[in-house]
């Protein structure tokens, strides 16, 4: 019998574009209904408008094959006002082949310890699908846990919510509120609000109000014009939304698994019909996301309202999602709202002898870090 060839870990350049394409487009989101999702473009654009500084490593077995995958991405950010360089982990994807869930653990672990000591990085951070079995098997509880591997703290929950419809005695936005786009005279006004929002947040991305203006003006297609504004009476702004689809993601219906999300594609295309829903795309077809960045509101009523503005306002064919983070009470999905959702966790994951730091500790009720809602899918 022939010796058991071993796995490589290497780290890919734009050679490997369309291999990592391929290799992505077959990883799904086994829930109810099967996500599909491809890269659009070159497989790297998707990493490039997130962050400067980003590497993925690919798992490849003797034939030169994929069969894991993950990248890296460093930023300057602030934890508990704190500056320094954090990790993010994304498309964490691993083959269902046991071989390569146990070659993983063991790769994986070193290269984080080289990537992080390159850029004096102590954190990084990480999501996970409730539904992303395979994943949790390979990162989060490793069967054999003698090995030296990445520890993994679960940080915050979290869940992408899906509005599918409103109800007929829905009630209306709030009187005395005027719903408006973004004119370019509110530029100032608008980034002044979005940085007095955004500095409390117990891990940032921004320092100055010149920052959150470059954040925004870092997303292509996307223009101050997009963004939905919340005024009062005095014309102050309290609350605002932007409607953004990612150009670099293309979301597809792959299957409904069961019986159950078939009878609710059903539901949804009857309900459709009498104008209280939006119907779903049949297997195969694109799903339209458009998903709501940059959400703020001064309480939950001008969070229900904004809501309501723009999902009156949207694409009959587009299903909007945005992120709400458990405990958070203000982005509480309104029981107004026909919706679906999507579980996550967000870890921040740590080597074996580093200690807990204490913004680990529980704290389900604080304000929810500020990562960008369409990149923690």
């Amino acid at each position: 019998m022939e010796p058991e060839q071993a796995l490589k870990l290497v780290k890919a350049d734009t050679s490997l574009s369309k291999e990592l394409s391929l290799f992505f487009k077959d990883s799904h989101y086994p829930a109810q209904t099967t996500i599909e999702i491809n890269r659009k473009l070159k497989f790297f654009n998707h990493y490039d408008i997130q962050a400067d500084d980003h590497v993925t490593y690919v798992l490849l077995n003797d034939e030169n094959e994929i069969s894991g995958l993950a990248t890296l991405m460093f930023k300057e950010a602030w934890i508990e006002g704190e500056k320094q360089v954090i990790g993010y982990a994304t498309d964490l994807r691993v083959s269902k082949e046991r071989k390569a869930i146990l070659s993983w653990t063991d790769h994986f672990l070193p290269v984080l310890e080289k990537e992080k000591k390159q850029r004096n990085c102590k954190y990084v951070f990480t999501f996970i699908s409730d539904k992303q079995s395979k994943a949790y098997n390979a990162f989060i509880r490793p069967r054999k846990t003698n090995r030296p591997i990445p520890r993994y703290f679960l940080y915050r929950k979290y869940q992408y919510v899906f509005l599918h419809g409103l109800l007929p005695f829905a009630h209306d936005r709030l009187p005395g509120l005027t719903f408006r786009k973004a004119e370019y005279s509110d530029r100032d006004k608008l980034i002044k609000y979005l940085y007095k929002k955004k500095a409390g947040k117990p891990i940032r991305f921004i320092d100055s109000q010149t920052d959150v203006l470059r954040r925004i003006n870092k997303l292509p297609y996307f223009e101050l014009d997009d963004f939905v504004l919340a005024l009062d009476y005095k014309n102050n702004i309290i609350g605002c939304v932007a409607p953004w689809t990612l150009p670099t993601t293309e979301f597809k219906i792959a299957n409904y698994n069961n019986k159950l999300a078939q009878s609710a594609k059903q539901s949804l295309k009857f309900l459709s019909y009498l104008g209280f829903t939006k119907p779903l795309p049949n297997s195969g077809e694109v799903l339209n996301l458009n998903f709501l960045t940059h959400f703020q509101a001064d309480n939950p009523d001008i969070f229900y309202s904004l809501l309501h503005f723009t999902y009156e306002h949207s694409n009959k064919k587009e299903l909007i999602t945005y992120r709400h983070f458990k405990g958070h009470l203000n982005t509480f999905p309104p029981k107004m709202f026909i919706h679906s959702t999507l579980r996550f966790g967000l870890y921040c994951m740590l080597s074996p002898e580093d200690p807990v730091p204490s913004f680990l500790k529980p704290s389900p009720y604080k304000e929810p870090p500020d990562f960008d809602s369409p990149f923690l899918f």
